[in-house]
């Protein structure tokens, strides 16, 4: 029996959906994140996970198992670790049944040896939230430094807010199926401000020194009477879309770079990055708009990148036509910068 106190399951393959909410409310239309599944003692967290993420997350089972007073979450967990379709398990909870600790720390080490990623949101870390869990799910909390400490040393990966999960969550199914070859980041932005913080936030990240050859192509592309070519690269707001593109290419052939951060604040006039409309000449669709060049970028290596585009909802339509081409978009560079860390630390190794 699954339950109490919670939504039941949406099942691709089993082709049912209990969850019971009107399809305009809560559209599952997401293409990427089939290799995911989640499992969630909270029904109303993970339909709040799938609206946030609607465009990019559409897993093969999405399953809330409330009280537990039957199934738990390593009930589930035993039950999909051999799922040969299942690349990430996404979960959260607010405590375990009475002595499942121990079955369900092992049945997550055998998951992350399999070479699967496992994202975990525990909730009721502190006394009053072990307070409100145990009034929501009747669930015991449990010592989080200790749990803490056992899933970190087993390979989960372990958010610290729920901006956190998304961000992993979309990293890991946008990016799925690029292989990690090491830590050493190229960052390219426009804005020596978020130059800066994506330098204070590596994290497991390291910056890569560029080729003299990958130096000439950014010398070439770049206003070098007013910047200095070096890793983070500072662009300047005054570089247009089209350099823009041959800048970040140029960044993923050096064997040097591992990995990319491609960042953008959208307002100068000289990145095309806005749909078309009567006020301006702009159009997103054109071939060296803003986000075509990304996406070529994007599409012509196997590294992962990810981009960060730091402004309004004016914007929007840009983000999104870089979601839907496969690639990771945030709004801040730091959320790219944390992400794309947990990604390198934990994603699938070039064999």
């Amino acid at each position: 029996m699954n339950g109490p106190n919670c939504m039941g399951i949406v099942s691709k393959p089993g082709g049912y959906n209990t969850f019971f909410l009107p399809e305009y409310k809560l559209p599952f239309r997401g293409t990427f994140g089939e290799r995911c599944a989640i499992v969630s003692q909270s029904g109303a967290y993970l339909v709040t996970l799938i609206s946030n993420l609607d465009r990019a997350l559409n897993p093969k089972y999405m399953i809330t198992f409330g009280n537990q007073a039957d199934a738990s979450v390593t009930d589930y967990l035993l039950a999909l670790r051999n799922d040969r379709d299942i690349d990430l398990f996404v979960l959260y909870f607010e405590g375990l049944k009475p002595y499942d600790g121990e079955r369900f720390l092992a049945v997550v080490r055998e998951i992350i040896r399999k070479g699967k990623s496992v994202i975990l949101y525990k909730a009721g870390k502190t006394e009053a939230g072990a307070a409100a869990v145990a009034s929501h799910t009747a669930s015991m909390a449990g010592n989080f430094e200790v749990m803490y400490r056992l899933l970190r040393d087993a390979g989960v990966i372990m958010p610290d807010t729920l901006d956190e999960v998304e961000d992993t969550i979309k990293v890991f199914t946008l990016l799925e199926g690029r292989r990690v070859r090491g830590s050493r980041v190229g960052i390219f932005s426009n804005a020596g401000f978020e130059c800066s913080v994506a330098a204070d936030t590596l994290g497991a990240l390291s910056l890569a020194t560029f080729s003299d050859d990958t130096v000439r192509k950014l010398r070439e592309a770049l206003p070098t009477d007013i910047i200095d070519v070096h890793n983070p690269v500072d662009a300047t707001p005054s570089t247009h879309a089209a350099n823009y593109g041959k800048c970040i290419e140029a960044m993923l052939a050096d064997e040097n770079v591992d990995c990319l951060m491609a960042a953008n604040v959208a307002p100068t006039p000289f990145m095309e990055n806005l749909p078309a409309g009567p006020d301006h000449k702009e159009d997103i669709l054109h071939e060296n708009s803003y986000p075509n060049v990304t996406i070529r970028a994007f599409r012509a290596t196997t590294k992962p990148m990810v981009a960060s585009l730091n402004s309004g909802k004016l914007f929007d339509a840009a983000v999104q036509m870089m979601e839907e081409a496969g690639i990771p978009c945030f709004r801040k560079i730091d959320r790219a910068m944390k992400a794309l860390g947990f990604f390198i630390e934990h994603g699938k190794r070039e064999s």
